[in-house]
């Protein structure tokens, strides 16, 4: 049967025994042989072999005693296509009754018309001449969604896929648990700690329309610092410095698929920290955040900026945020990448002790050592000045917080997306009041993994049998 062939010769070509699947396909009895996906079976099997030559040959006279055979069509536009021959392929892609219909085959000459025009005319003028590409493209076999995706890169290579996600999952020690902390204490004795440090991102942007769609933006980030929990209260232990940070960023983006790119936002996020007041038990809700956010995204530069209220469980530290910066990025020689960073911000707290105006600078460098294992170093250096706090935090004396970071990580390659790395940290953090100067040495294994999905693209199709086309474009064709 069509069947047991098509089973029978998958698995030879999978095996790489080519050669005895079109021995095989040559001794099936006439009958079997007449049949359209015994032709499409002798051209994979040639494809196999490499021979692009006889594998048109099949084609063509598959296609010369039925010319209504669309699938043989198909195969070779995408073969005269791969061989650069578009006016051949043009002659083949240039029956209207293979459009017709709304199956898989109608939307597969779809997709082939659109790589045709993005090859005869380029991307930018196939897009202008069918902006509505994809409109026809519901259900397709399961190879030519590699092909949808070809098309899409080409055509939209900088769409954003709908929903992303960003994890992080990272175990470490460190020599000072307060470095870092947003609750701007002092403390005595040992801080050292191992800790645990899961974060977890995800973007949804439903595609409704090319020029503004809505958005939402989810995380979830802590730091669980071990050392402490299940001791006693009496005095103050790196797992008071523990927390939960919850938030959520919906919005507006205006076009999503190219640049220049504009969101506009609305952030709120809650941050509990394990440490206790003398009015409430662990944990509390140290502060919430309601912001209004606006990107623009261009090719190598982002503009960002941002204001807002935050509302502390200290009182005095509630404050109006106002900040902005610019950052970019650029790649050299296909192996090396560069990005940079600068914002600046001001803060008007309801004491104005804690008023302070700031700017933070950070260079990063990635560099593709050895078959996608990856060394990346990162500075920054952080300014904050507390204009208004003379006396306040000690007599006699303005602070001034001045912060060095930098890290050096060692990245493996990349399996589908997922990632294992080290990292080293150093932080020193320079203060006019000694009492909030800190130093702190982190080591860190972590496991990072990162997708795109774009879970509205055509839905595969399970029709039996099938003899997949090879596009040769990796996973799925």
């Amino acid at each position: 049967t069509v069947e047991c062939a098509v089973e029978r010769t998958a698995c030879l070509i999978g095996g790489g025994e080519a050669e005895a699947a079109l021995d095989l396909l040559k001794e099936d009895p006439e009958t079997l042989q007449a049949e359209e996906e015994h032709r499409l079976l002798m051209a994979r099997a040639y494809l196999a072999q490499g021979n692009s030559f006889w594998a048109i040959g099949v084609l063509g006279r598959a296609v010369e005693e039925r010319p209504g055979d669309c699938e043989a069509r198909s195969w070779l536009v995408w073969l005269y296509m791969k061989d650069g021959d578009l006016d051949e392929a043009a002659a083949f892609l240039d029956d209207g009754d293979c459009f017709g219909g709304g199956d898989e085959i109608a939307a597969r000459f779809a997709l082939l018309e659109t790589f045709h025009l993005i090859q005869s005319e380029g991307a930018k003028a196939a897009l202008k001449k069918n902006p509505k590409w994809k409109a026809g493209v519901k259900r397709v076999f399961p190879e030519d969604v590699a092909l949808y995706r070809l098309d899409r890169d080409l055509l939209l290579p900088h769409a954003i896929d709908p929903l992303r996600l960003k994890t992080e999952l990272s175990v470490g020690y460190t020599s000072n648990a307060i470095m870092g902390s947003p609750a701007d204490t002092t403390a005595s004795g040992s801080m050292e700690s191992f800790f645990i440090r899961p974060d977890v991102w995800m973007s949804f942007v439903p595609p409704l329309s090319r020029w503004v769609n809505p958005f939402v933006d989810a995380q979830v980030r802590s730091t669980v610092y071990l050392k402490g929990f299940g001791e006693e209260a009496g005095g103050t232990t790196p797992s008071q410095f523990t927390y939960l940070d919850v938030g959520a960023r919906p919005g507006l983006m205006f076009l999503k698929d190219s640049y220049p790119r504009l969101s506009l936002a609305y952030r709120v996020n809650v941050f509990l920290l394990n440490k206790p007041t003398p009015l409430q038990e662990a944990p509390i809700v140290f502060y919430e955040g309601h912001r209004a956010e606006a990107e623009l995204e261009l090719p190598r530069l982002t503009f960002f900026g941002g204001v807002g209220r935050r509302l502390f469980d200290e009182q005095v530290r509630t404050r109006w945020e106002l900040d902005g910066g610019i950052g970019g990025g650029i790649v050299l020689w296909n192996r090396l990448s560069l990005l940079g960073a600068v914002t600046v911000h001001s803060f008007m707290a309801r004491d104005k002790g804690y008023n302070l105006f700031g700017a933070t600078g950070l260079v990063a460098a990635t560099v593709e050592v050895w078959k996608g294992l990856q060394f990346k170093a990162v500075a920054s250096l952080g300014m904050d000045n507390y204009m208004d706090s003379s006396g306040y935090f000690e007599e006699g004396k303005t602070r001034k917080d001045t912060s060095v970071k930098v890290q050096a990580h060692v990245l493996s390659p990349s399996w589908k997306g997922l990632r294992g790395g080290l990292v080293y940290e150093f932080s020193d953090k320079f203060s006019t009041i000694d009492a909030y100067a800190y130093m702190d040495h982190r080591v860190e294994l972590k496991l990072l993994w990162s997708y795109g999905f774009d879970v509205f693209s055509p839905r595969k199709s399970g029709v039996k049998p099938h003899v997949p086309l090879d596009y040769g474009l990796g996973e799925g064709g």
